[in-house]
């Protein structure tokens, strides 16, 4: 029988459980605090370009998410990126990085990965801009508390899916008055997931006549202050110019955080200029533009097999994201959202 949920939550967990509850005849709700729905989708506009700063591809093993990428194929969302990128350490000898094709194809969306997001929730009923104080459950049914237009509003429903990072999903519960409280075990898996922050910063190139690396645009560092340096050129994102993604690896990231903005930018700039130095003949010393994006919790570097959690509270909470199941990131979170709106539809 369907009921009503809903999700907290506007990452691809929380768009695919939105989209499954709501092709089952669910009637769903998605909150969402940030003012655009994507999460770590995320396509940035500066200066001469757009920029993918947060997720920048996705691999497909799972045939359920190979799927959904059908699907986002005939829509002609997606295209092929390559099959495997080179992993290297930063004082590789200067020959070009060779990437190591492992069969599974490496896909970007199609004018930024923030559009995959926009295609997810194009049908969902959306509330963008609006915090989560709290949830409660009792009753058969879970009141969640949002904070919307400068005043508190109540939502009830059937069920919450709770797909932000564990620690934040916890502290809304914490908040709230639940019939019965989360039983220990379960507890003690969500505390085992820890997650690491993701310092990124993009550089624009506007007079740059070709690539900053060489194909297929894109290599993992192992080692140093950056672990992944990506042309947005190589992407499509660029016609004219070069933009370049850099992220710091989890530990920088970690210990340089609450660094100010400028010194962090002109840091990586200058660590993105010598690793590109080794493999070009131009200079990658001045860009025209640097911005940072700051991504508080990006990675899930301790992870449970379980693609979801659920808990009777009094009405049932599930929890879902990239810290569940055994996947990739992307494809993981996705899956994992499926099967969160999977299991609570079949009851």
């Amino acid at each position: 029988m369907a009921g009503s949920v809903v999700i907290i939550g506007a990452g691809i967990a929380g768009l695919m459980a939105g989209v499954h509850a709501r092709a089952a005849g669910w009637r769903a709700t998605v909150i969402e605090q940030a003012a655009q729905v994507g999460g770590r989708l995320r396509t940035e506009q500066h200066a001469g370009g757009a920029f993918d700063t947060g997720a920048q591809f996705f691999s497909v093993r799972d045939p359920l998410f190979g799927a959904a990428v059908e699907e986002w194929r005939r829509a002609g969302l997606i295209a092929h990126w390559c099959s495997g990128f080179a992993a290297v350490h930063p004082q590789t000898p200067e020959n070009a990085p060779v990437a190591v094709e492992d069969g599974f194809p490496r896909y970007h969306i199609v004018g930024g990965m923030e559009r995959l997001a926009a295609h997810l929730a194009r049908d969902l009923e959306v509330s963008l801009g609006t915090p989560v104080l709290r949830v409660d459950a009792a009753g058969g049914q879970v009141a969640i508390q949002i904070q919307q237009a400068g005043a508190v509003a109540t939502l009830r429903a059937d069920a919450a899916i709770l797909t932000p990072p564990v620690p934040a999903s916890l502290a809304l519960l914490a908040a709230g008055r639940q019939e019965r409280a989360l039983p220990p075990a379960l507890v003690g898996e969500l505390q085992r997931i820890r997650y690491a922050p993701c310092l990124c910063v993009s550089l624009d190139y506007p007079a740059a006549e070709g690539m900053a690396l060489p194909p297929p645009g894109a290599i993992r560092l192992l080692s140093g202050p950056i672990s992944w340096i990506a042309s947005q050129r190589a992407k499509g994102l660029r016609r004219q110019g070069e933009g370049v993604v850099v992220h710091a690896s989890p530990q920088w990231s970690q210990e340089h955080a609450h660094e100010r903005s400028d010194v962090i930018c002109q840091r990586l700039a200058d660590e993105a200029a010598t690793v590109l130095a080794r493999w070009s003949v131009k200079s990658w010393n001045n860009p025209a533009a640097v911005a940072l994006t700051r991504f508080a919790e990006s990675l899930a570097t301790s992870t449970i097999s379980p693609a979801f959690l659920r808990a009777d509270l009094g009405a049932p909470i599930l929890f879902a994201g990239d810290a569940f199941g055994d996947r990739p990131r992307l494809e993981g979170a996705a899956l994992s959202g499926l099967a969160a709106a999977q299991a609570l539809c079949r009851g």
